[in-house]
Parts: structure tokens; sequence; C-alpha cells
């Protein structure tokens, strides 16, 4: 007889999990095969056109250029004057200077009517420019060969055409050009000549006849080699193709594959898993429902079936149904052994199940409360205490221990109140889960608790509210307790404070003095109760505070110190706060006041540098070189410019404005002037260490190259004996509380540090030294002007300038200016010939010397002036012939009618009227404005010929 055979359930489970599981995983894998290979397609479709793309503009880029020099070549005056002069060797002179071969490029020039080149080339390349292939434009002419281009255009002057000047471009020779396509455009250019195609690059042939290389020229790319090479045609050139590879894409197709052939090989592997998973979530509960039971029948009854939350619910039922029944065989024996121990204890005791009915109780529980037996049962638990704390209780049914501990009532049968503590455990009685409660009176020990209560509510209420902060401390230092005031203050958290070490919130110094009080008071001597000390927080910051200490003894007899603590840091900062501010107010309005004194004086002595410069420069331009008088000329020139920069100086510590405003790196001003300081003072050692990635500046570069200098000189002259220059710049951001006492915003700052190894200053010095006119020097060494001219001009350019020595450490200046997002502008080359012109100039100045020089220079220069001595005037003049006047110098500074006022009407009069502004003063707000309103330019007094021929026909060429 066959043995029977056993179906498993989970065998079958497996089977068919398995099964549907493949087939989905397998259509998913197919479905992801084709998208993502189609993307990957559409993705390389679209980088190959933005290379090719690349391509066509970098040679469209280059071919502008070429056609760019060679109009400059066509219009370059050398040129034109060599071929009216006739002059070969000069024309080749001039081509091999500044039209040399380059990258390829080469320039050339034909005489207009004449087969002469120049310079001299072969007959091919004579033929080729005299002989422009038909069909071609003027401008582009191609030879035999694909990378090479013929470019021309004429050479004219006035109207008469002097000769032609040609280009010829080769392609293949242009190693900038091909470098830069190597670079961009990962892939190559191919040439089509009549030895086939070749690269551009690498220099390697491919071999295509010329109907498939036709093919090139639509949508698709052309295959041209076994390694996935293909081609596309470059828009808008005949013979240029672009060379790419498909490796790329085939070996990212590959991945793809591998990728999703993975994914598929997992998730198989993952159904395998999971059915055997479920089958044995199925198999597994069953033996062992099936171990209990044998376990059972042999006598054992310390078991249960417990269920899981996972467990299918045939099975979870199944393991209720036997619990069931071992719970009810246990409670039996369990009820006699209960029975006994509730009667002998005095507290209630009770028991509860899942509802709050009342099972079970002793006769403490009832007789206590006032209740017969029969209706204390009757009574639910939510009707026995607080519906709440009932609820608390029944919830110990649902803890993980099943213990609960709570203070709460229980409710007399005449409708009083007793206090009780409750302790709550979980048991099984008669087979399920019921609570145990015990109940005790303690109606004395609440008594106690509320009078203790009250107490300490009232102490609480005092020291938790007061706006000072207030520390009890034991005879071993301990903190006892701390109010939130005083945690605060410390930035501790209370359970940080409580037990801790007071030590750790004290200096050493205020330790000491706590410390001696403390133990004079032991002694019986008498201590102060007040006094001041250092407070240590957590985060390392010291807080200045006052204490009023008492010291009481415990109920052990042990001392205690209660200290009451108030913080007294922020007003002793505000009181040196306010000081300085005061100092600072103070320091300015007389700066402020010493400054317009000195502006003052350098205007009017600008304008009477002006009256000489004038004259010396008409006189130097009239002298020969050789005359006696010459020397001496020269020297009154170099004297008055003396003067200026010392005017300069002057206006700079007015603060009376900015001359140009640009934005500039610090370093490279820097690096100018420690240049120019270091050959004069050879014995001063200069260390430089310049952060890169400075932010820019608006600043005037003169100015600023003139602060420089003078804390160079300063520092120098603290070094006679020789030493070392540290000067360093670094990017900071400056906090409003750092900002507040200077009077300038916060936020992004370029931080420039002067140091020097020199004798250094005291304190007195410090605070005078950039008064005007002060000095440590000796007389004739010094005028007091340079600091002064620091301070003005930083603080025109809204920053901020600080000093910080000692005598014998030397001394270090720092400066903050206001970074710029503006990119820094190169300076332009210096030009000093003279600029001439024929127009109509209106000067207007109030001071007749002034008018009467700008007219002898403004004559000299080969203009008609026309002089007016005030605004009134300059008006009158142009309302009679508006359009006689080519060009108004006005004075700014002027009596009845000021230059702004002036300007307005007169460009009232005539909208397009051009303006040159002049001044004593250097460029401030008001001229600015001017400026913005449509004034040409500003040039400031002394001015000479030089300088004012080149603004002028700034303007008026404009």
């Amino acid at each position: 007889m066959k043995p029977e055979r056993r179906k498993r359930f989970s065998i079958q489970l497996m089977l068919a999990i398995g099964v549907l599981v493949t087939v989905a995983v397998l259509l998913i894998s197919g479905v992801l095969s084709i998208y993502f290979g189609k993307r990957l397609d559409h993705e390389f479709r679209n980088k190959i056109a933005a290379r090719k793309g690349q391509a066509e503009l970098i040679l469209s880029r280059r071919f502008a250029q070429i056609q760019r020099r060679l109009e400059d070549l066509s219009t370059d005056n050398a040129i034109r004057v060599t071929l009216l002069l006739d002059a070969p060797a000069q024309l080749e002179d001039r081509l091999a200077r500044f039209y040399g071969p380059d990258n390829g490029l080469s320039f050339f020039v034909r005489k207009a009517a004449a087969p002469l080149v120049s310079p001299a080339h072969s007959e091919q390349v004579v033929d080729a420019l005299l002989t422009p292939p038909p069909g071609d434009p003027p401008a582009l002419k191609a030879e035999a060969s694909p990378v090479v281009w013929w470019f021309e255009t004429p050479i004219t002057s006035d109207g008469a055409r002097l000769g032609t000047a040609h280009a010829r471009y080769d392609l293949s020779r242009d190693q900038e050009l091909i470098e830069r396509l190597q670079q961009l455009i990962a892939g190559d250019i191919l040439v089509c000549t009549t030895d086939g195609l070749n690269s551009l690059i690498t220099g390697s042939a491919f071999e295509l006849d010329a109907k498939v290389l036709s093919q090139a020229s639509g949508a698709a790319a052309l295959a041209v080699g076994p390694e996935g090479h293909r081609i596309l045609k470059l828009d808008g050139y005949t013979d240029l193709y672009f060379l790419f590879s498909s490796a790329d894409l085939v070996s990212e197709k590959r991945r793809i594959s591998m990728l999703i052939g993975l994914f598929t090989l997992a998730v198989l592997t993952f159904s395998a898993g999971l059915s055997i998973f479920f089958g044995q979530q199925m198999a597994t509960p069953l033996r062992k429902m099936a171990q209990k039971a044998i376990q059972i029948s042999k006598g054992e009854k310390n078991l249960s079936f417990e269920t899981r939350p996972g467990d299918y619910w045939e099975i979870a039922e199944l393991s209720k149904a036997f619990d069931s029944m071992l719970r009810t065989l246990k409670a039996a024996e369990e009820k006699s052994r209960y029975k006994e121990l509730l009667e002998n204890v005095d507290d209630a005791v009770y028991l509860i199940d899942r509802s709050g009915r009342i099972l079970d109780a002793n006769e403490a529980s009832y007789s206590r409360l006032g209740y017969s037996s029969a209706g204390f049962f009757a009574l639910p638990l939510s009707a026995l205490m607080p519906p709440a704390d009932a609820e608390r209780v029944l919830g110990a049914l649902g803890d993980a221990d099943g213990r609960r501990t709570l203070e709460t009532r229980h409710l007399k049968a005449d409708g009083s109140a007793l206090p009780v503590e409750i302790k709550v455990r979980q048991i099984d009685y008669r087979g399920e889960k019921v609570l145990l409660s015990v109940a005790r009176d303690v109606s004395d020990r609440k008594e106690a608790e509320m009078a203790l209560r009250e107490s300490e509510e009232r102490f609480r209420s005092v020291v938790e509210n007061s706006h000072e902060g207030f520390l009890i401390i034991d005879h071993q230092f301990h903190i006892l307790y701390a109010n939130p005031e005083a945690c605060r203050l410390v930035g501790y958290p209370p359970e940080d404070l409580t037990g801790g070490d007071v030590g750790r919130l004290l200096t050493p110094e205020s330790l000491k003095v706590v410390k001696k009080n403390y133990f004079d008071w032991l002694r019986g001597d008498s201590v102060p109760t007040h006094y001041e000390f250092d407070l240590l927080r957590k985060d390392g910051d010291t807080r200045r505070v006052t204490i009023s200490s008492t010291i009481i003894n415990d109920l052990n007899g042990n001392p205690q110190v209660v200290a009451q603590v108030l913080d007294i840091t922020d007003r002793i900062r505000q009181e040196a706060e306010r000081k300085e501010l005061e100092n600072k107010l103070i320091h300015a309005q007389k700066m402020e006041a010493v400054g317009t004194l000195a502006g003052g004086i350098a205007h009017d002595f600008n304008n009477l540098l002006m009256g000489i410069q004038g004259r010396i420069s008409v006189m130097q331009l009239n002298l020969p070189g050789d005359h006696p008088h010459s020397e001496h000329i020269q020297a009154i020139g170099k004297t008055i410019k003396s003067a200026a920069a010392l005017t300069k100086q002057l206006l700079g510590f007015a603060r009376g404005g900015k001359y140009e405003v640009k934005p500039t790196c610090l370093n490279d001003l820097v690096a100018k002037t420690c240049d120019m300081f270091s050959r004069t003072k050879k014995e001063v050692s200069i260390r430089r260490n310049l952060r890169e990635g400075l932010w820019s500046v608006d600043v005037d570069r003169g100015q600023i190259e003139q602060v420089l200098l003078n804390l160079y000189v300063n520092a120098g002259q603290a070094m006679p004996d020789g030493g070392e220059l540290f000067l360093e710049t670094e990017n900071v951001t400056l906090r409003p509380a750092f900002c507040r006492s200077y009077g300038v915003d916060p936020g992004e700052f370029v931080k420039l540090t002067v140091r020097d190894t020199g004798v250094g200053m005291d304190e007195g010095t410090m605070a005078r030294i950039f008064e005007p006119f002060f000095t440590t020097k000796e007389i004739g060494k010094g005028t007091g002007l340079g600091l002064a001219s620091v301070y003005g001009i930083v603080q025109n350019h809204k920053g901020i300038v600080r000093v910080s020595s000692k005598e014998g450490q030397g001394a270090s200046f720092f400066i903050y200016l206001p970074a710029s997002d503006q990119r820094v502008v190169a300076e332009a080359g210096v030009r000093y010939e003279l600029a001439r012109g024929q127009e109509s100039i209106l000067l207007v100045d109030d001071e007749e010397e002034i008018l009467h020089v700008g007219s002898l220079m403004l004559k000299e220069l080969g203009y008609h002036v026309l002089l007016a001595c005030s605004g009134k005037d300059a008006l009158a003049i142009l309302e009679i012939d508006p359009q006689g006047v080519d060009l108004v110098i006005l004075d700014m500074v002027m009596p009845e009618m000021a230059g702004g006022v002036a300007f307005d009407r007169l460009r009232a009069v005539r909208p397009d009227l051009r303006v040159l502004l002049a001044s004593g003063y250097s460029l401030n707000r008001q001229t600015q404005e001017v400026i913005r309103r449509g004034g040409g330019g500003f040039i400031q007094k002394p001015f000479d010929m030089v300088g004012l021929s080149r603004k002028i026909r700034e303007i008026l060429d404009a």
C-alpha cells in the first residue's frame, strides 16, 4: 500500500507567486529597455547638434575677426601715407611690425593702378591677388584648397582709392583655432580636398566618393569608418564637415541593458525569497501550536498561545481558543490564594476588569467609604474616583509592564472625598487580564504637603519673578538653587547649575573674594554685604555684576549663602559707549570746522596757482628749449605741482569730494605705491600679504594712492634706522554693532592693514594724529596734513580708519573701504601731446586773472575765445548767438549765480550745449549732480596746457 501523499499549501503559494512575478518583471524590463534606448538616441542627437553649432560659431567668429583686422589695415594712416609717398620699404616695415603673419593669417597691400605688391611675394600670390576667381565676392576669394581663403578691402583717402588690402588665411595653420576646436567640440573638422577627406585636428584621412559624401548634407549623420565615426556638413561652408563618434552612445546603451538585466535578476531573486517567506509564515505557527497542545495534554499549564499582529486570522483565532482554555484552568487555582491575601491587608485592595467593573475587594475597600458590600460591587470605577483618574488606572492594561502609581481620591457614600495613593499592577484572574489596585489613605500627609506647598509657592513667586538673580550656595560652595534670572545670566539650564560648583561661574580673582568673605564670617569678622565681581557665562563671556549676600544656617546647622545678583555689564558698556560717542562727536565737529576752513583756503590757493600755471604753460609753449630762463621756468612749474599736491592734501582732509571714482582692486594700488616707496626707502623691508579674490572698491584711485603713500611715509619716519613694513588685504564683513560708532552702514568691506615695527605712539599722540597740522616732527620736517588727509579721504569714501599702537611696539593702521559689485576698470594710458582746435569757447569765471590766463591758453591752442565774468554775462552772450558757442568752460564757485544755476540757465537757452566744469575744489557732490544733468566733464584747478587741451577735445569730439 502506497503512503499518503501530503499536499503542502506553502509550496503551492510559492509557485504561484514566482510565476506571476517572473511574467511581470520580464514585461517591465522590455518596456524599460525600449524607453531608455530611445531617450539615449534623442539626447545624443541634441549633444551632437550643440557641438556642431559650436564649431560653426567658432569659425564664423574667426572670419569676422579677420575682416575687422583687414578693415583696421585699410584705415591705418601710416599705410595710407606710405602708399601716397610710394615708400615700399616703410610699407614693408609697417606690415612686418603690426600685421605680420600670425596663426595662418598673412596681410598684403597692392598699390592702385600698379603691379607692385608689397611686401614682395611669389608669382602665384601675385596672380591670385590680381586675378580673382570669377563669381566670388570681392571680400572673400578661395584658392584651390578649401582650407585657404582670400579677403580684400579698398584703401581710400578723401574718396580716392590708394590701393587694396589683402588677407590670406590658411585654416590648417591656425594652431590657436585648432586647439580651441579640439577643446570645445569634442570632435573633429574634416576638409574635403581633391585628395579626399582630411582631418583638420589629427591630420588623418578618410576615403569617400562624391556621391556618398553628398548624403552628409542632409539632416542624418553619415558613417565614415568602422569605429563608429560619423560626419555632418557644417552649415555655410561648402567643403567642411563635422566628425564625431557614436562609441559613447553604444557604450551607454550597453550599460543600460546591463543595469536592466541586473534589475530583472534581482527582482526574480527577491520574488523567490518572498514566496519561500510566505510559505514559512503559514507552516511555522501551526507547528508551534501542535507542540504546545502536546505539552498541555501532559499536565503543563504555565503556557500561553500568544498571537502576533502579522499572524493569519484563522491561526490567531485558534490560538485565542487554546489560551482561553488555559486561563479558565488557572483561575480556579488562584482564587483561594488571592482571597486570603485581600482580607488580611489594612489598605483597600480590589480587582478591576477592562470595563472598570469591580470584580472582588477586601472589607477595608468599602467599610472606610461607608458602602455595603453589595453597593460597593455595583459601583463602576468612574463612580469611585474622578473619571479622568479612572481612565489612567485602566490604561495600565495597555502598558508594557502593567504597573502604575497615582494620587487621587475615593468618593464616600456621603459625598465627601478621601485622598488616597493607588498602586496598580496587571495580574491574571480567572483566565483574563485584570488590575489589582491597592489604595492607601494619605489624608494626614496631604495636609502637611499643602502647608509646605503654600510656603514654597510664596517664596517661588517672589524669587522666580524677580528681575535679579538668586543663588543659594552650601558650605562646600555647591549651588543648591538658582532662579530663572540667574540661569539666564550665566547661560546654564537649571539642571546644569543645581549641585554644581560655584567656582566655574567666577573668575579666579572673584572666587578668592567670595571665599575670603565666607571664611571671615566663620571667624566672626565683619564682611561686606555688597560688592562687585566678574561672572563667567557658559559661552565664555564675562559679565560684571553686583552681589548682595546673606549667610544663614540650614536645618542641620550648616551655613548657606543666599546671594542676590544684579547684572551691570550693559550699564557699564552703555556709559562707555556714550562717552566714546561724545568724544567722537566733538572730534568730528572739530574736524568738520577745520576742514571747511582748509577747503576754502585750498580753493582760493588753487585759483592763485591757476594764474601762475597758465602763464608758465604759455611761456613754455613759446620759449625755445635753449633759452637761459627755460630752466627757471621748469623749476617754477615743479614748484606749482608741489603746491597743487599740498592743496590736494588740504582738500582730501576737508573731504572736498572724490575726483574720479572707478571700480578698483586695492591690491593693484598697494603693489604700485609700495614699489614707488621701496625705491626711495631701501632700508625698510616690505612684507606683502595680498589676498587673492579681493572684492573691488569704488574709489578715486589718486586719492587712495595718496592715502597709501602718506601711511608709508609715516611708517618710514617711525623707523629712522630701518625696519619692516607689513601690508595685508582681506575681505571682511562688518556687523552693525561695530559700524554704529563710525556712522557707516554694515556689510562687506575690504580691509587694508599697514603695520610697522617703529617707535610706536602713546595714547595722547594717538588721540590727535588725525588732527590737521598736528605733527611730532621738527619744524620743516612735516606739515601735519598727511594723516589728516588720510582721515578725510577715507571718511569721504564712506570708510573707516582705525589705529593701534604702543610705545616701542610699532603702529598698525586699519583701513576699511566698502566693497563694490562692479568689475575693475583698467587704467587708460596717459597722452601728453597738445590737442588743438578752431571752435568757439566761452570762458566763465569771476576771477579776472583766471579769465586773462585762460584766454591766453585757449588762444594758443587755436580756439576763438569769449569771456564772461559771471553767470549773467555768460547767459547774455549765449542769448545773442546761441549757435555761436561750441563749448562753455564754467567755474562752479561764483558769486550771485552759482555754477549749477548758471549751467541750468545756459542749457535752457541751448539744450545741446557742451559744458566743461572747472573748480579749485575737487569733484564734490554738487559738481557730480551737474554732470549727471548733462555736464560734459570736469577739470580741477590748477591745470596745465596739455590737460586743458585733452579735456576740451574729449568733450568736443564725443
